[in-house]
C-alpha cells in the first residue's frame, strides 16, 4: 500500500517545474495581452518581417492603413506588396546587406517614404526601422505612420501640425483571439520563452520608435505608469512626476474634467470608445492641448483591471485650427462686404454660395442652391441661356476664364442684369472639377448705359442735322456772295473803268489817278470774295462733281503751297460716289490738306479715292513730322483736334469708319471708308 502511495505521489521536482512552467504561461499572457493592447491602440502600423522578407507580425492599424486583413498578408513578401515598383532594386540592394549583418541605411532612422495600399492608391508614409535578431536570423520591425493628412494641412496651413494619430477603436474580437492563440503557444516551454521574449522586443521598439507618450493605468491601485516620452510632453523628469491617478486628474483644465470623467466611465462600464481631446497644465503653469487613447483590460468577469494607450500633445494643430477659423471669419466678413458675391459653380449648373448678399440680389437663400433645389441655369432669362452657354464653352477651349453678361428673373419676378467673371478648374484629365466665380450686380450700370446710348443717338442726329444745317447755310452764304456782292463788286469794277475811259478822253489827268487806284483795290475784294466763296462751298462740287472738284482743288492747293506735291489716285467714277458723301468727301480732304499745309512740313502728301467692293474709301498720307495723336486729342489750345474730331464725326455720323495713324517722325495717314 505505502508502496503504491509513494508512486502515485508526484516528486517534488516536477512540482517546482509545473510552477515555473505556469508562471512563465502567466508572464507571456500578461505581456502578449499588454503588446496586442498597445499594438490595438496604436494609430500607427507595426509590422514585423523576417529574414526572408516575409510578414509575421501585422496590427490592426497595417490593415486599416494598408486594406489588407492579417490573413492576406502574414507569410506574404512585404516590399513586393506595399512598396512602389520604382523603390523595388533599392530595396533588394539595402535588404541583403541587412540579412547578413542587421545593419543598414535605414536602420534607427525615421524616413519619409511611398507606400501602396490594397487599391493600388500610392500615399505618404512615416517609417521607423529596427532591427532584432531571432534564432539566429535578422528580423525587422518597422513602425509605419500614414502621413496623407498631416501633408495635406501642412499644404494648406503651413502653421498648423495635422493630428498624426487615429481614433483608437474596440478591438475587443481581435484581443480574444490572441489570447486564445497565447494559450496554444504555452504548450511547449521552449516556444513560451522565445515568445515571451519576442513580445517584450516588441513592446520596447514600439515605446521607443511612437513619438506619443504611452500610459499605463493600473486601475486597482490607481497607479498609472508613463513613458518617458510622456513625461517630456509634460515637462517632467524622472523623479518630479507623481504616479497617481488623483495628481494627473488635479492638472486636467476644471473645463475638461468632469468631460474627461464621462469618457473614462462610458469606455470602462459600457464599452465605448476612450477618445478625448483636452486641456492638461504643462509643469510651467501653461495649459496645453493633449489627445488621449486608450483601451481597457478585463479579467475574466469582465472587470477593468488596467487601461492602456496613448497620449499625444495637439496644440499646435489646435491652434492652426483656430488661426483656420479666423481666417474663415475675416474672409466671411471680406465677403460680405464686397460689392460682389462669390459662387462656387459646376457643370450641372448647380453654385454654392457662403455669402448671404445672395438672398438680397435674388430673393433665394444660399440654402436653396446649397441644397441644389435651385440651380442657377433656373434664374437666366431663356432668351440669355444660350448665350451664356457659348461663353462656357468659349472658355474651356481658351484660357479657361470668362467674362459674360445676361439676365436673371428674381423669385419676385424682377428682371435684373449680373455680369458674371469666372474660371473654369479641371483635374489632371482634363475633367471640370468646379468653377470659382464672382457676379456683379450691373442693373444700374446698364440703366444709365441705355440712358447714355439714347443721349448718343440725339446727339448724333443733333449733329447730324447741324452739319447738315452748316452745309446749306454755306451753300446760300456762297450763292449771295457770288451771285449779289460778287455782281455788286464787277459792276463797280466795270463802271469805274468806264468813266476812266471817258476821263481819258475829255483830258482830266487829275482825277483818273484816283480812280485808277480804286481798281485794283476792287480786283482784290473781288478775289477775297470768290476765296470765300470757295471755302465756303464751291460751286464746281454742285456743277461738276466731286472728281472734278478733287483736281481742282489740289490745283489751288500747290499753286498757294509751292513747296508740297500732290499725287492722286483716283479709281472711282463719278456715278459710284453717292451724293451724300460728295461734301464729306471734299470737306475731308480739304481740312486733311489744310493741317497737312499748317503742322506736318511736308513735302509730298498722297490722296487715294477708289471703291473696293460695296466700299468707298478715302486715304491722304503725308511724309512730314507727325504728332501724338492723344496729345493733339486732348489739347486745349489745339486747332489740330478740333479738325481731328471733325472728320471722325462727319465720317461716323455718315456710316463709315474713320481711322488715323501718326507718331512723331513718321507722318500721318488718315484712312475713311463707307459702306454703299
Amino acid at each position: 500500500m505505502k508502496e503504491l502511495e509513494s508512486k502515485a505521489a508526484p516528486a517534488p521536482h516536477n512540482h517546482q517545474a509545473l510552477d515555473a512552467s505556469q508562471r512563465s504561461a502567466q508572464a507571456l499572457w500578461e505581456n502578449k495581452e499588454i503588446f496586442q493592447c498597445i499594438s490595438s491602440a496604436a494609430q500607427d502600423a507595426i509590422v514585423m518581417m523576417d529574414s526572408r522578407g516575409k510578414v509575421t507580425f501585422w496590427n490592426e492599424a497595417a490593415e486599416r492603413i494598408f486594406g489588407y486583413s492579417k490573413n492576406e498578408i502574414i507569410g506574404k513578401q512585404l516590399h513586393r506588396i506595399i512598396m512602389p515598383a520604382r523603390h523595388l532594386e533599392a530595396f533588394d540592394r539595402g535588404f541583403t546587406r541587412f540579412k547578413k549583418t542587421g545593419r543598414g541605411k535605414a536602420i534607427g532612422k525615421t524616413l519619409k517614404l511611398t507606400a501602396l495600399r490594397k487599391d493600388g492608391l500610392e500615399f505618404p508614409v512615416e517609417l521607423f526601422l529596427s532591427a532584432v535578431k531571432l534564432q539566429g536570423a535578422w528580423c525587422a520591425v518597422g513602425i509605419i505612420r500614414d502621413i496623407s493628412k498631416r501633408q495635406l494641412i501642412e499644404k494648406e496651413l503651413p502653421k498648423a501640425h495635422t493630428d498624426l494619430e487615429h481614433r483608437v477603436q474596440e478591438r475587443t474580437a481581435e484581443l480574444v483571439m490572441a489570447n486564445e492563440q497565447l494559450k496554444r503557444e504555452i504548450e511547449e516551454r521552449k516556444g513560451v520563452e522565445t515568445a515571451l521574449r519576442v513580445s517584450k522586443e516588441r513592446f520596447d521598439l514600439a515605446v521607443r520608435g511612437s513619438k506619443d507618450g504611452l500610459w499605463d493605468w493600473h486601475i486597482t491601485t490607481s497607479r498609472v505608469y508613463s513613458s518617458l516620452r510622456l513625461r517630456e510632453l509634460l515637462g517632467y523628469q524622472d523623479s518630479e512626476f507623481s504616479e497617481s491617478f488623483d495628481n494627473w486628474a488635479s492638472n486636467v483644465h476644471p473645463g475638461d474634467y468632469n468631460r474627461i470623467l464621462d469618457a473614462l466611465h462610458n469606455h470602462l462600464e459600457k464599452g465605448k470608445t476612450y477618445d478625448v481631446e483636452y486641456l492638461y497644465r504643462h509643469r510651467v503653469g501653461q495649459y496645453r492641448w493633449h489627445h488621449s487613447r486608450g483601451q481597457a483590460i478585463y479579467d475574466k468577469e469582465g472587470i477593468p483591471i488596467r487601461m492602456v494607450g496613448f497620449i499625444s500633445d495637439i496644440t499646435k494643430r489646435k491652434q492652426g485650427e483656430e488661426a483656420l477659423r479666423k481666417s474663415e471669419e475675416k474672409y466671411r466678413l471680406l465677403l460680405n462686404n464686397l460689392p460682389s458675391i462669390v459662387y462656387r459653380g459646376f457643370k450641372d449648373w448647380a453654385v454654392e454660395f457662403v455669402d448671404d448678399k445672395i438672398e438680397l440680389l435674388t430673393g433665394f437663400n444660399k440654402e436653396e442652391f446649397n441644397s441644389r433645389k435651385i440651380k442657377w441655369s433656373d434664374l437666366i432669362i431663356k432668351e440669355d441661356l444660350e448665350t451664356t452657354r457659348y461663353s462656357f464653352v468659349r472658355a474651356l477651349k481658351t484660357d479657361k476664364s470668362y467674362v459674360r453678361e445676361y439676365r436673371i428673373k428674381t423669385k419676385a419676378g424682377e428682371v435684373l442684369w449680373l455680369q458674371d467673371r469666372g474660371q473654369i478648374l479641371c483635374d489632371e484629365n482634363g475633367q471640370i472639377e468646379y468653377v470659382s466665380g464672382v457676379f456683379f450686380d450691373i442693373n444700374e450700370r446698364k440703366r444709365t448705359e441705355k440712358a447714355l446710348r439714347k443721349s448718343e443717338k440725339e446727339l448724333r442726329i443733333l449733329s447730324s442735322q447741324f452739319l447738315s444745317a452748316e452745309e446749306t447755310e454755306r451753300k446760300r452764304i456762297a450763292r449771295e456772295l457770288h451771285d449779289s456782292i460778287g455782281q455788286a463788286l464787277s459792276a463797280i469794277k466795270f463802271s469805274v473803268e468806264n468813266t476812266i475811259e471817258k476821263l481819258r478822253k475829255d483830258a482830266v489827268t487829275s482825277k483818273i489817278e484816283s480812280l485808277e487806284s480804286i481798281i485794283p483795290l476792287t480786283q482784290k475784294t473781288i478775289e477775297e470774295v470768290r476765296r470765300i466763296v470757295r471755302d465756303l462751298r464751291p460751286s464746281i462740287l454742285d456743277d461738276l462733281g466731286i472728281l472734278a472738284t478733287i483736281t481742282w482743288f489740289c490745283r489751288e492747293f500747290e499753286s498757294i503751297y509751292s513747296t508740297i506735291r500732290i499725287e492722286k489716285e483716283i479709281a472711282v467714277k463719278e456715278h459710284e460716289i453717292p451724293a451724300t458723301l460728295k461734301t464729306l468727301i471734299y470737306r475731308i480732304m480739304q481740312e486733311a490738306l489744310n493741317n497737312a499745309a499748317k503742322h506736318s512740313q511736308a513735302d509730298l502728301v498722297r490722296l487715294y479715292l477708289k471703291k473696293t467692293g460695296d466700299k468707298i474709301e478715302l486715304a491722304i498720307n503725308d511724309n512730314g513730322q507727325g504728332f501724338a495723336i492723344e496729345e493733339a486729342v486732348y489739347d486745349k489750345n489745339s486747332m489740330r483736334g478740333f479738325g481731328l474730331a471733325s472728320m471722325r464725326e462727319r465720317t461716323e455720323l455718315s456710316g463709315g469708319s474713320f481711322t488715323i495713324k501718326s507718331a512723331k517722325g513718321a507722318g500721318t495717314n488718315i484712312q475713311a471708308i463707307w459702306p454703299v
